[in-house]
Formats: C-alpha cells, structure tokens, sequence
C-alpha cells in the first residue's frame, strides 16, 4: 500500500507484469506432442509424461500430461 500512495496505482500493478510461469512444452515439443496424439501414438498421459521425460528431458506430473494432452487436442 506504501507504493501506491507513493507512486501510484501504474507502479503498483507494474509489479505483477511479465511473472508468469514458462510452458514447458512449447515449439517443436508441441508439435511433436500434437502429431502424436493425431496417430494414435499415446493411450495414457503416462505414455505421454514418459516420452516427455526420455526425449526431451521435461518432467512432470500426470496432471501436467493431462494438460499438454489436452491442449495439443484443441489445436
């Protein structure tokens, strides 16, 4: 509250901008993920997490396969 009264609401929210998390399955990775799932390569987000982690070195969790999978479902 001591930055707002003293610079203003902008200084403020200007704290807040550009802080949010890196995807971790962007670009060629995506694509990758995206072709896959189109051949029928993955049953499970397992499989996913698996080729994920073996080929590209990402970990994460079964929610996080999920999401990717997903995600890569809608484009």
């Amino acid at each position: 509250m001591k930055l707002a009264r003293a610079e203003g609401i902008a200084a403020l929210l200007a704290l807040h901008q550009g802080k949010g998390a890196v995807p971790q399955v962007k670009g060629k990775v995506f694509s990758e993920l995206r072709k896959g799932l189109v051949r029928g390569r993955w049953k499970r987000s397992k499989e996913v997490r698996e080729w994920l982690e073996e080929r590209h070195g990402t970990r994460m969790g079964l929610t996080g396969a999920r999401y990717w999978l997903k995600k890569a479902g809608e484009s």
